[in-house]
């Protein structure tokens, strides 16, 4: 992975919208 932060900030994104149709 060149890029960590990227794949970071793409997992958080996940996160969110995984909680969001949890809602």
């Amino acid at each position: 992975m060149k890029y960590p932060s990227v794949t970071l900030v793409v997992y958080q994104l996940f996160a969110r919208f995984n909680n969001l149709i949890q809602v």
